[in-house]
């Protein structure tokens, strides 16, 4: 897969999404691992996540848990 096709599947993950990926994601996931799909995944977290109140960032938090 080229960058660009990761960067689809990004653009396609919620807030959500991303936060479980950050917390359970096995290590050496793509998206951590690849300097330029790893800076483009944290952007695009960050943008989800200036979209959401911090009370709905909190109850996502809650929700997703640490296992």
């Amino acid at each position: 897969m080229t960058n660009n096709d990761w960067f689809g599947k990004i653009d396609e993950l919620s807030y959500e999404d991303c936060l479980r990926l950050v917390r359970f994601a096995p290590t050496g996931h793509i998206y951590f691992q690849n300097g330029v799909v790893a800076d483009y995944f944290n952007a695009h977290l960050n943008e989800k996540r200036a979209e959401l109140t911090s009370e709905e960032v909190t109850a996502i938090s809650k929700k997703i848990g640490w296992h």
